[in-house]
């Protein structure tokens, strides 16, 4: 009796299984589907290979988009450098290397240094045939229009620093480019974050008040719970894992319940008992305006990236 019948596969499952083998195919372990993998057949570059640029080329080398031949990183620092190498990317400290190397190009530096880069570009006439994706904060895409022409392709991305961890969030925007090109540079992005798409690019600095600067408050909080816990005899230690937990699981249950439906005020509800300690918790917090400072902050950081952003 062949395997296939042991584990109660009639003929077609068996060839559905074996195209899936030797076709390229995967099965879907969440939707129980055959899917066809997605690659990524550009090569990809990278001006400045720090953290941020790290996560990005591991997550989409991780997820099978790309192999490591297809990536470049430059920088500066040799460490750096070697970072990039051992995952069997290329590396070098020539930035116009990369330049002359990749079809898509992140953006991943200093303004000054993304200047010299983008006159590189468009000297040796190139601008028009590269997608060229920014992650700098404050930089709109006029102002890489400026340097590379109206014609040019530029997607304008706004991580957030989770992304090293491939936990991130990310708004991008773009223009001069086709939805297909778009849809690529999503792909890679998806690969370490969470990315929602937008037409306007004033929405980015909303993201960027928003999931940009959003684990700043995020790790002002834990510091708060941290201080309430010590405050009521815990050692500093034991207080901060049970912050940082309780922040990972809240999270995770709020994307888990969003999926079924469950808002966020549900939630809320939901752990609130009419008169007991959450109760007590949340009143104090609403004394002190704490809704109206964090969604105030949100707003602050989001006009100050404005104002970077007319620099």
């Amino acid at each position: 009796m062949s395997l296939y019948k042991k584990i109660g596969f009639g003929v077609t499952a068996a060839a559905i299984v074996g195209a899936a083998i030797y076709g390229g195919y995967k099965v879907s372990q969440h939707y129980g589907y055959f899917q066809k993998k997605q690659t990524i057949k550009q090569k990809i570059g990278f001006i400045g290979s720090g953290m941020m640029a790290e996560a990005i080329a591991r997550g989409i080398l991780e997820k099978e988009l790309v192999k490591p031949d297809q990536v470049m990183g430059s920088d500066p620092i040799p460490e750096r450098r070697e970072v990039f190498k051992k995952y069997g990317f290329h590396a070098t400290e020539n930035n116009e290397e990369v330049v002359e190397f990749a079809d898509i190009i992140i953006l991943a530096t200093k303004p000054q240094v993304a200047e010299e880069m983008l006159k590189h570009l468009k000297n040796k006439n190139l601008a028009e045939e590269k997608i060229v994706v920014t992650i700098m904060a404050g930089k709109q895409i006029g102002w890489v229009k400026e340097h590379l022409g109206e014609k040019s392709k530029i997607v304008r991305v706004m991580p957030n620093t989770p992304l090293a961890i491939g936990e991130g969030a990310a708004g991008i925007v773009s223009k001069g480019c086709s939805k297909e090109e778009v849809d690529l540079v999503v792909s890679i992005f998806k690969s370490v974050a969470v990315v929602e798409v937008f037409e306007d690019e004033s929405k980015i600095d909303i993201v960027t008040g928003l999931s940009g600067s959003g684990p700043a408050y995020i790790f002002r909080l834990i510091e708060a719970m941290v201080e309430g816990g010590v405050q009521g005899g815990l050692n500093e230690n034991d207080a901060l894992e049970l912050a940082i937990q309780t922040v990972i699981g809240a999270g995770k249950l709020a994307a888990k319940r969003r999926a079924e439906n469950i808002s966020i005020p549900k939630l809320r509800e939901m752990v609130t008992s009419p008169h007991g300690t959450t109760e007590a918790g949340l009143n104090f917090l609403d004394k002190n305006h704490f809704y109206e400072t964090v969604s105030g902050a949100v707003v602050k950081a989001t006009e100050r990236s404005i104002e970077l952003g007319k620099n």
